[in-house]
């Protein structure tokens, strides 16, 4: 036989345990998940990013500029829709800038949607435009082809290329014979508008008429090109390069 006074206090003890289950119910729910509390910010990604000398219009028939960018000099430019916080650009400088991506997309996304914050300037150049450096020197061949480790000039043969802005033609020696033909340049595309190029008709070795075919079958399907650290590089669109540097 159960004492009296047994069901009063077995209910209020149940009472009790389950205010008690709700408290610490609550309490857990309102806690951070250990694996969120623990798991590390992510870093802020930062890139160098060169910007061209010279804006080019946002659009077809915008009045509106855009700042050209790319990540490696070998790259197109693209533009640049909205200003990099903190960058105030001049027109005629090239620069290579670090920079903090401030919405970490997805890899492959297009440079011109992603919005940037300059975190420090590497490299400031004055150049009137890159046609301009273009023409700065005569340029000597030093390696081509469309693989690492590039082909290099035959011994005691000099290649040579010359750009003129004015009459807006290049030419040179190929090797044996020498070579002229107009292009046209625009930002940092060349494209080669006399088809084919023009030629003398001297006769070479074998070897050297074979370097020859070769260089003036690369230089013909040239379609931009970048300069970087006194060095100009001439790209095809299949990625094949000639490279020259200036001749001393």
């Amino acid at each position: 036989m159960k004492p009296k006074g047994y069901l009063p206090i077995l209910l209020f003890a149940s009472l009790l345990l389950a205010s008690c289950a709700g408290v610490v119910g609550a309490d857990s729910a309102a806690l951070p998940d250990a694996d969120a509390q623990n798991s590390p910010t992510a870093p802020a990604a930062h890139h160098s990013l060169i910007v061209a000398p010279e804006t080019a219009p946002c659009a077809e028939d915008s009045e509106e500029t855009c700042l050209q960018v790319k990540y490696q000099p070998d790259e197109d430019w693209v533009l640049l829709s909205t200003p990099i916080q903190g960058f105030e650009y001049q027109p005629g400088y090239r620069y290579t800038l670090m920079v903090e991506e401030l919405d970490v997309l997805p890899p492959g996304t297009d440079a011109a949607n992603v919005q940037y914050a300059l975190v420090e300037i590497q490299e400031k150049t004055e150049v009137e435009t890159m046609s301009a450096g273009l023409s700065d020197y005569a340029w000597v061949l030093h390696s081509y082809g469309s693989a690492t480790p590039l082909n290099g000039v035959l011994e005691k043969v000099q290649v040579t290329l010359q750009y003129d802005p004015v009459d807006g033609r290049v030419y040179g020696s190929a090797g044996c014979n020498k070579y002229f033909a107009t292009v046209r340049v625009e930002n940092d595309s060349l494209t080669f508008e006399t088809t084919p190029m023009g030629t003398t008709r001297m006769a070479c070795s074998e070897e050297v008429m074979a370097q020859e075919r070769q260089f003036l079958s690369l230089l013909s399907a040239v379609n931009r090109f970048a300069i970087e650290e006194d060095n100009l590089y001439l790209f095809t669109e299949d990625d094949s390069v000639l490279v020259f540097s200036p001749k001393q």
